[in-house]
């Protein structure tokens, strides 16, 4: 007899289902071209949430920059694009729907203006960390310490 029932990455695995993303906020960075020609050694990057609720998926992106180890929240530059979609399975693979619908910051295309009528299909990857990857993206359920912006008056644990 076949053993298919298995938890791999985010969610249950069985014979008949593909993986799926759980219910959740995760986070991920795509990196971006460098906006700031004074200083060649800053990274770009789009720190991503990417939201799941009931198979529906909601996706923002925040420019960051890192230099010299501190992160760096963008008013402006590199835009701010946010898509909404839903998660689906077909023939054996988990695939996520996107449409961009907004995007604060960003050049508007004469031809598909936004709220955009094209939707982008993308076929999840799962890791066995619990990761999955989505466009070249990888996402967890907690942030990268080293890339995740903490705003400056951010409260701060201290002890009494």
């Amino acid at each position: 007899a076949r053993v298919c029932a298995s938890v791999v990455a985010v969610g249950a695995v069985g014979c008949d289902r593909a993986p799926t993303i759980a219910d959740g906020l995760y986070y991920g960075y795509e990196p971006m071209a460098n906006l700031s020609p004074h200083d060649p050694g800053a990274y770009w990057y789009r720190e991503n949430e990417f939201t799941v609720d009931n198979g529906r998926v909601h996706l923002e992106g925040y420019p960051r920059t890192l230099i010299n180890g501190q992160v760096f929240a963008s008013a402006s530059d590199g835009g701010f694009p946010v898509f909404e979609g839903s998660l689906e399975q077909v023939a054996g693979r988990t695939l996520v729907s996107l449409r961009k619908v907004s995007c604060d910051y960003c050049g508007e295309l004469v031809d598909d203006p936004l709220p955009s009528r094209k939707v982008r299909e993308y076929i999840v990857f799962f890791e066995p960390t619990g990761a999955f990857e989505v466009d070249r993206v990888t996402y967890h359920l907690e942030p990268n310490a080293s890339l995740h912006w903490v705003p400056r008056d951010a409260a701060v644990n201290a002890d009494p």
